[in-house]
């Protein structure tokens, strides 16, 4: 019998994916950080929670700086912000809009 059959499986949850790609981070790890963030944030997208693919784009940006990959941390700087901020708000965005920003 397998020892876990009766262990249920832990939830896989925003905050767990957070706390792990954060401490791989930390842990010196910017690699695995990055490739946890990547896998995560497409999670999000699909359920429409733009601060929680902000927040996964913001710490695969850092751990690519940290692997000094300039060129796609930047990319994914701009677009962890473009998920967090509301499109009027871009530069170049509707000039129109009546949305404060």
């Amino acid at each position: 019998m397998d020892r876990h059959a009766h262990t249920p499986p832990r939830p896989d949850t925003f905050a767990t994916r957070l706390r792990v790609a954060h401490a791989l981070l930390m842990a010196g790890d910017p690699r695995a950080a990055a490739d946890r963030a990547a896998r995560s944030r497409p999670r999000a997208a699909r359920v429409g929670a733009r601060g929680r693919q902000a927040v996964f784009g913001a710490l695969r940006a850092e751990a690519l700086l940290c692997l000094v990959e300039l060129a796609a941390a930047e990319q994914e700087a701009e677009a962890a912000v473009r998920a967090a901020v509301p499109a009027p708000c871009w530069a170049g965005g509707p000039r129109w809009s009546s949305r404060r920003c």
